[in-house]
């Protein structure tokens, strides 16, 4: 369930505000061309994020991690996060297993949200 907080009802009132408005755009380059993500469509990543999170049993300020390079599906995590009261923890992209495994343990980390096969193929050991 989605609380009250303000951020985690930023993109939900700007859907409604907005709705088919275009929120943020990426630059495919397999494809070369910008790719529009509108406000409701940022809404229901964020909200399937959300309910992710809760079925996957994370608690509130538990710590998830983000091994990313920079895309739109990091913001639909820090969002999803939000909703449910989750601490996000950014790996940078480069990380090597060795940093991964340290950031992890440290924080108690029990998800990683991955962006490539790179990423996955150094957290998935760990």
């Amino acid at each position: 369930m989605i609380t009250n907080c303000h951020f985690s009802h930023l993109i939900q009132e700007q859907a409604k505000k907005y709705g088919e408005r275009t929120a943020l755009q990426y630059r495919d380059y397999d494809k070369g061309e910008w790719v529009p993500i509108s406000w409701n469509e940022f809404e229901d990543k964020v909200i399937t994020v959300s309910n992710a999170m809760v079925a996957l049993g994370v608690k509130v300020q538990e710590n998830v991690a983000v091994f990313s390079q920079n895309m739109p599906e990091d913001l639909f995590v820090d969002f999803g996060a939000y909703g449910v009261r989750v601490v996000t923890i950014p790996f940078y992209p480069t990380s090597s297993s060795s940093q991964v495994k340290y950031m992890v343990d440290d924080a108690g980390v029990k998800i990683i949200f991955v962006g490539e096969q790179k990423q996955y193929d150094i957290a998935f050991p760990i």
